[in-house]
């Protein structure tokens, strides 16, 4: 344990933190700031705790902890005791005399975050949050921490619909100023890729990428923040590579709760759809087979995202494969180990999307209809709570309400339906805690066009997938047959040729879809 946390700490990446705090406890702050950075939250908080423990005047150390309870980019919503214990320790930290103006600035976001927060919402406390760190950074413009920090609190308050991605871009400035001046800043190398983690700017971040797992290869959350971005361009072989380091790691990790803590989850999900994407399906069941396995128990740390990992798994192995009886067969709230909460239901949904996806292509239609009504529920409960996830459960709805209709014999109403699901697809953008759609609508389009026959209409489906999704494997599969079905020979062989440098041809799914007639 402490030859891991060693090297953790040697490659934790370089900050500079001056504080009114003794001397003594300058390099413990500054690797706790990494930690924070580096969005490992259980460790950031065992270091502040060590420091308020060494220098209970340290106001920075309350600070600290009082950070390591705001997610920002991280589904999970601080507990009720949470919050109290937050506005405690800003109320402490605030208390305290050995603390200047910049630590004053610091203190001050904490506190805008948790005062009387249990009244607010979260949106309303990280516009809060954004606020204060926007005093703290204008303050001293050269406080590389303070101008990261609000890179940070900005993205938390990105408008998703905005496809103009101002403030993306306006928080990729900040940030790449960071990296100029400290080029082994974590913080400048994490947010680079948050900022630029959709797919018109993705290759904006690819030099830091490949840099970040050189700062810090014994990070979990560090290795595999970079597949953000391969999954965003496509980069299979990278992602697959990073994403089992991540895991690796993760379990070794001895601050962390062994395999069913979120990093190694995260890691999981990103993995399993890289392997899809790549045919290679057996070690993707390997994947899913190890997650429904597991016994608590699980961290208590962002269960939310282990949730999403857990429910979104076994759908994609099922319906990125076709498997409609597989499909159709799944169960909700696997493993049943997990603690499942109300609070889950979104993720919950991505099963009963699964399965009645798979229930209409076997000809279930009444069963199926009743998994669209499971998606009413939870979209209904969602809208005032969380109305990204709500449009994406309305997404799944329509897809599967699409099917439905599609294959009970509507053809025309089908494809109508495909068409309002795939336009509201288009105006939102992808969750950081997902690699992707369990199935994109445009791509479930394309298909529905493809089995009518109009080729010309499903190859612009499938071109819109691979432009907000590069190198899906399904869609490119799709492309070869489209344009073999046209007569455009030459084009259908250059999408096979790309599906065999991509792939495995031992693969029986590849194999099978090369050899189409």
């Amino acid at each position: 344990a402490t030859a891991q946390q060693n090297a953790v700490e040697d490659r934790i990446g370089s900050v500079h933190f001056p504080t009114s705090c003794s001397p003594g406890v300058a390099t413990k702050i500054e690797r706790g700031v990494a930690l924070l950075h580096h969005m490992m939250y259980g460790a950031a908080r065992q270091e502040f705790r060590a420091i308020e423990a060494e220098a209970p005047d340290c106001a920075i150390a309350l600070w600290g902890i009082a950070m390591t309870y705001i997610h920002p980019l991280w589904p999970d919503l601080p507990t009720p005791e949470d919050l109290a214990l937050g506005e405690a320790l800003s109320l402490r930290a605030s208390s305290l005399a050995n603390y200047d103006e910049r630590d004053a600035g610091y203190l001050a976001t904490t506190a805008a975050y948790f005062d009387n927060g249990e009244n607010a919402s979260e949106a309303e406390r990280l516009v809060r949050f954004e606020s204060a760190w926007k005093a703290a950074y204008e303050a001293d413009p050269k406080d590389l921490e303070a101008k990261s920090f609000y890179a940070l609190s900005q993205l938390a308050t990105v408008d998703t619909g905005d496809k103009t991605y101002a403030k993306r871009l306006r928080a990729g400035a900040l940030v790449e100023a960071v990296l100029a001046a400290a080029p082994n800043h974590p913080g400048a190398h994490h947010y680079i890729i948050h900022s630029y983690d959709v797919p018109e700017l993705a290759d904006r971040s690819l030099e830091v990428v490949h840099h970040y797992g050189v700062i810090g290869p014994q990070v979990s959350h560090a290795l595999h923040m970079m597949t953000h971005i391969f999954t965003r361009l496509g980069f299979w072989d990278e992602s697959i590579e990073w994403n089992v380091r991540a895991a690796e790691i993760a379990l070794s990790l001895p601050s962390e709760s062994a395999a069913k803590h979120l990093h190694y989850l995260h890691a999981l999900d990103y993995l399993a759809y890289a392997y899809l994407q790549t045919g290679n399906d057996s070690k993707a069941l390997e994947v899913a087979e190890t997650m429904a396995a597991l016994a608590g128990p699980f961290s208590q740390v962002n269960r939310v995202a282990q949730a999403y990992a857990l429910g979104a798994t076994p759908a994609r192995y099922a319906l990125e494969r076709k498997a409609w009886g597989e499909a159709a067969t799944l169960a909700p709230r696997i493993p049943a180990s997990f603690p499942w909460e109300p609070t889950h239901s979104q993720y919950v949904a991505h099963t009963h999307f699964a399965k009645g996806l798979g229930l209409a292509h076997l000809g279930r239609f009444d069963e199926a209809s009743n998994e669209i009504k499971t998606l009413e529920g939870v979209r209904d409960k969602l809208k005032s709570s969380d109305p990204y996830w709500a449009t994406q459960v309305e997404i799944q709805r329509m897809d599967l309400a699409a099917w439905v209709s599609f294959l009970s014999g509507d053809k025309e109403k089908g494809i109508s339906m495909m068409k309002e699901a795939a336009a509201l697809e288009a105006t939102t953008e992808k969750d950081s805690v997902t690699p992707g759609a369990i199935l994109p609508a445009s791509e479930l389009l394309g298909d529905m066009l493809t089995a009518m026959g109009r080729y010309d209409d499903a190859i612009a489906a499938y071109e819109t997938t691979l432009d907000r999704s590069p190198l899906r494997l399904n869609s490119l599969f799709a492309l070869a047959r489209a344009y073999k079905k046209i007569g455009n020979e030459d084009v259908a062989q250059g999408y096979l040729e790309q599906i065999a440098a991509m792939t495995n041809p031992a693969s029986s799914r590849v194999l099978a879809e090369l050899t189409f007639r």
